[in-house]
């Protein structure tokens, strides 16, 4: 079941999905927590601010990346990526529709536009941070100090990084920098 809402506390459970209304944020990060909490097995995303908008590649890269990871979202739902006749190529007298689409149409072929390619950006960068997590948690129990002391900083590194101003470049790089070190700890220490 699906539902565009605010998680309004014991009216809204037993769901699959929640679409919270507004962008991914530290303070709308209380309520995915609290939906998770009440329904552990459903999924929180957000719908619509924006759509599109300008093109604006870092924006689009970080809101459907990390800070939306950050902010315990699982799914970006701007499920209107294209529709044959939403964009400025198509309805001229509408072309205000332009601003809803992520990518134009023409011929059967998907157009990308630079904001579909932000958005593209940041679930990479979502894949590489679940990587780095997948990969500290396991070494937490490892037998080596110093591969649990490399996995506490890992976990540490990606709580306090702050997704909305520092370079999404370097955030990704640091979580490629850890995984390497965590693979080679791992490799080479004493299980």
């Amino acid at each position: 079941m699906f539902v565009a809402s605010k998680a309004w506390r014991r009216q809204i459970f037993a769901l699959d999905f929640i679409n919270l209304p507004g962008l991914p944020s530290p303070a709308r990060k209380y309520e995915a927590d609290k939906f998770h909490e009440s329904n552990p097995h459903a999924l929180v995303g957000w719908y619509a601010d924006p759509h599109c908008g300008p093109e604006n590649p870092d924006y689009f890269r970080r809101i459907h990346g990390l800070v939306a990871y950050k902010a315990n979202y699982d799914v970006s739902s701007n499920y209107i990526l294209w529709r044959n006749n939403w964009n400025d190529n198509a309805i001229l007298d509408e072309n205000w529709y332009r601003g809803i689409v992520s990518v134009l149409g023409g011929n059967g072929v998907f157009i990308h536009t630079l904001a579909y390619e932000g958005m593209r950006e940041g679930l990479d960068d979502v894949r590489y941070a679940t990587l780095m997590k997948q990969l500290a948690y396991p070494a937490l129990e490892h037998k080596d100090a110093a591969v649990r002391h490399l996995a506490r900083r890992a976990l540490s590194w990606l709580t306090y990084a702050d997704a909305r101003r520092e370079s999404a470049d370097s955030l990704r790089l640091e979580c490629i920098n850890y995984i390497l070190e965590l693979q080679d700890a791992v490799r080479g220490g004493a299980q």
